[in-house]
């Protein structure tokens, strides 16, 4: 059987940027996409609400990296790059996410996961 001759460069590439693309991606995913659950109206009374697609990302970082919630909001706040502030906000706490990750339908999850996974098979995103 004759081995294939890799492309160490384009290897090499994927390595080092495969969860920065991964990240990217799906930040346009849900940013394109409605909010995952309902938060009450701003200006009302109490605690501003979290916002929903943060937590989204969020949770799918927790995912990629399988870090867990303190883990993962180091890892994002060590790398400011990997966080669209203009569409998120500021990183959410990792006890906040804790707390409305209850919120977070799995089918919302589910969805963003296809479709990530169907432009990849498209040739890698946009």
């Amino acid at each position: 059987m004759a081995h294939r001759k890799r492309d160490w460069k384009r290897y090499n590439h994927f390595r080092k940027y495969e969860v920065k693309k991964a990240i990217e991606d799906v930040a346009q995913i849900i940013a394109e996409e409605k909010p995952p659950y309902k938060v009450r109206e701003p200006g009302t009374r109490g605690r501003p609400p979290a916002n929903p697609r943060a937590i989204a990302m969020f949770v799918y970082i927790m995912g990629l990296l399988n870090k867990s919630y303190r883990e993962t909001h180091a890892y994002i706040v060590a790398n400011p790059t990997l966080w669209r502030k203009n569409l998120f906000g500021k990183v959410p706490a990792p006890n906040t996410v804790n707390d409305h990750v209850k919120d977070m339908p799995e089918r919302y999850m589910n969805r963003i996961i296809k479709w990530q996974s169907q432009r990849l098979k498209k040739g890698g995103g946009r």
